[in-house]
């Protein structure tokens, strides 16, 4: 009995010893992170904070979860985290989540815009600063051709050259005074390069082919310096409530191409040419409702109004968003038996209800925002 209760208090004591050296060592590891946490600079704390935050808004935005991954975002994005400010200028600019605002979009553009040496970013900014956006930009966005001309004259890329060479000719004429033979040899500054044999096969197509549409006048009705090219040809007949002149005419100050770019001109006349019936117009307008788009409000019951009208003269987009906000219940509350309703009047209008929305009524796709100016 003795001799067990000496080997019980031998283990005893012996798994003491073991744990307090155990404990020693734990304290030791515990010591040497605070140690090394203090040791960090701001900038490594700054860093671990933003992985943290952008792995996490990730693991949301790769589930679908927009609106969960914004304010993981929006900390990181405090802290000057590129990624960050990326996703959130898209998510802003898309509508994902939260409504579309082009003013907080260009504003994540812009501060990616001048830390990241991307040039493609450069050139979004551009483009923002630079309009063409015409009445598909809400308010708030800021216009300053002269700031969105800088951003590119002190940037150069071969890869890039036709679409940066394209933006600095958008942005000259949409200054306040642009010289008609400089914005001319601006524009031939691109035309050489894809004409002198050297085209690299890394350059954007999309921007080859507005260049060479330029160029050869195939598409465009009016260069951007002509300000009343428009107005002479279209001025009349629209006036005289001919609807395919009105839009021109829309077109036109939408896109300050052939007229000074208004949104609320352009407005004007789209809403003249939605008043005679015209279906392409009274879906412009409904959308403009819809979203909110300059000069107008957001107002559901209005959009309604017009969008019914642009699906009953055969505009399947406008059916589509009808669909859409039955289903969402904007305005009110969801009511699916009149989204499938407007879906299958989509449908049976050529339309496809079940892919990505468009943001330009059919038809516009010969529009000067369209052709130029949508990416």
């Amino acid at each position: 009995m003795e001799k067990r209760f000496k080997l019980t208090l031998l283990a005893g004591t012996m798994l003491a010893l073991s744990m307090g050296a155990y404990g020693q060592k734990m304290t030791d590891q515990v010591i040497q992170q605070q140690r090394a946490e203090a040791m960090k600079t701001p900038f490594q704390v700054r860093q671990e904070k933003n992985e943290a935050d952008y792995k996490k808004a990730r693991s949301f935005l790769e589930a679908g979860n927009y609106k969960a991954a914004i304010p993981y975002l929006q900390a990181a994005a405090e802290r000057d985290h590129l990624d960050s400010m990326l996703e959130l200028a898209m998510i802003y600019e898309d509508g994902k989540g939260v409504p579309v605002n082009m003013a907080t979009a260009q504003a994540y553009y812009v501060r990616v815009a001048e830390r990241n040496p991307d040039i493609t970013l450069k050139i979004r900014a551009a483009q923002l600063f630079c309009g063409g956006e015409g009445l598909y930009a809400n308010d708030g966005v800021i216009r300053d051709p002269e700031r969105g001309l800088a951003i590119l004259a002190k940037e150069y890329s071969r890869e890039w050259k036709v679409e940066m060479d394209w933006w600095k000719y958008v942005c000259y004429t949409r200054t306040a005074s642009p010289d008609p033979k400089k914005a001319g040899q601006m524009l031939n500054e691109a035309a050489s390069y894809l004409t002198g044999g050297n085209r690299d096969n890394t350059i954007n197509d999309k921007a080859v082919k507005k260049v060479n549409d330029e160029i050869f006048n195939r598409v465009y009705a009016f260069r951007l310096y002509d300000r009343d090219g428009a107005l002479k040809q279209y001025g009349a007949a629209a006036e005289a409530g001919d609807s395919m002149a009105q839009r021109a005419l829309y077109e036109a100050y939408s896109d300050g191409r052939g007229a000074p770019q208004s949104r609320q001109l352009a407005f004007e006349w789209i809403m003249k040419a939605a008043s005679t019936g015209d279906g392409f117009a009274e879906t412009v307008v409904g959308e403009a409702y819809l979203n909110g788009y300059a000069p107008v409000d957001r107002d559901y019951q209005v959009a309604i109004q017009w969008l019914t009208k642009g699906a009953e003269h055969g505009q399947w987009l406008a059916a589509w968003m009808l669909s859409d906000l039955y289903k969402k219940g904007l305005g009110g509350k969801p009511d699916s038996r009149r989204a499938q309703f407007w879906a299958n009047r989509c449908n049976e209008l050529g339309g496809k209800c079940g892919g990505q929305r468009q943001t330009v009524a059919p038809g516009a796709q010969g529009s000067a925002i369209q052709r130029a100016f949508q990416q």
